[in-house]
């Protein structure tokens, strides 16, 4: 496990962070080393120290071991978010092997240079349209606010007068109720809001089923594993894909293939990491409907070699010697 320190406190309606714990996969074979990173998250019931638990005695005790990374046949005991780490260690070993990249092994398109959402941290409604009037000044284009508490109506009001022409999307990570959500729907569609993630607690909307939100809604900790996504397809206008969240990108792959028999499209998420999290992702987002793959963004520091570009809100499609091979 390893912890890397954010450049400034991470606040949502849940929790507060001041840095990530990711668990750190290093596979060795002669003069290759892959290396994979997943960012084990407590909503899940995760922790990083649990995996590295979990990998350790898996390594020492298990025979037949690149049969076991070929088929994907992990620890039960480990998190999807370790299973995400493991495989993107075992594909860039694989790619290296290769000497080809993932994307094209996995029969994806190239990955391209991408600017990404920035998350602007649930505060005040004044300290967060400060937040907001910096960063769109600074040339991010797409700013995801984090709502969930009393005073988010005006929270996306002075925001949104703050920066009129800045793409906003908002995130209230389970926070709103049946009771509140109608009327924070409507605020969201006059303050401009192109799309609200998972306004109610998983497990709680079966009644947007009859509601007709004036604003596309997009699923999140309510699209997981082995979901309904006929319901899913019912209740939201889109849904948060997470590497972390499915066990690895192999995973995601599929769940994308899925999620066009019901017309869904899908916004790419990720957890807090560095640019090591964020690469295997790379290769869905040129499809994706969204993009909000900052983790490496709201970070003091990234790992080297980095996908930070000199434009402080894009990403670069790869970056050789960092994952996957990285020859674009």
């Amino acid at each position: 496990a390893q912890e890397w320190a954010l450049e400034s406190p991470f606040v949502i309606a849940r929790s507060r962070r001041d840095d990530a714990t990711v668990l750190y996969v290093e596979l060795r074979d002669g003069d290759h080393v892959g290396r994979g990173e997943g960012q084990p998250n407590s909503r899940y019931g995760q922790c990083a120290d649990r995996d590295q638990a979990a990998l350790n005695d898996w390594f020492s005790g298990h025979e037949g071991l690149q049969q076991a990374l070929v088929a994907g046949d992990y620890p039960q005991t480990l998190s999807t978010a370790g299973r995400n780490a493991l495989e993107a260690a075992w594909l860039d070993i694989e790619a290296q092997r290769a000497s080809k990249p993932v994307w094209q092994s996995l029969g994806l398109d190239a990955p391209e240079a991408i600017q990404s959402a920035i998350t602007v941290s649930i505060d005040t409604p004044e300290a967060m349209a400060d937040r907001a009037t910096r960063l769109f000044a600074g040339g991010a284009q797409t700013l995801k606010l984090k709502l969930g508490s009393d005073g988010d109506q005006d929270r996306m009001h002075k925001v949104r007068r703050a920066v009129p022409d800045a793409t906003l999307i908002a995130d209230a990570n389970e926070g709103w109720t049946v009771d509140t959500a109608p009327g924070l729907l409507d605020a969201a569609a006059d303050a401009g809001i192109a799309m609200v993630e998972q306004p109610l607690a998983a497990g709680t909307d079966a009644w947007l089923e009859a509601y007709k939100s004036p604003v596309p809604l997009c699923a999140d900790e309510s699209f997981s594993a082995g979901c309904d996504l006929a319901a899913l397809a019912r209740r939201y206008a889109m849904v948060n894909i997470k590497l972390d969240k499915f066990g690895g990108l192999r995973n995601c792959v599929e769940i994308i293939n899925n999620l066009s028999v019901y017309e869904l499209p899908y916004m790419l998420g990720c957890m807090l990491g560095t640019s090591l999290a964020v690469a295997p992702a790379m290769l869905l987002a040129g499809r994706a409907h969204y993009v909000d793959l900052d983790g490496p963004l709201l970070l003091r520091s990234d790992r080297r070699p980095s996908l930070l570009t000199e434009n402080p809100y894009e990403l670069a499609g790869c970056k050789p010697g960092l994952w996957g091979v990285g020859r674009c």
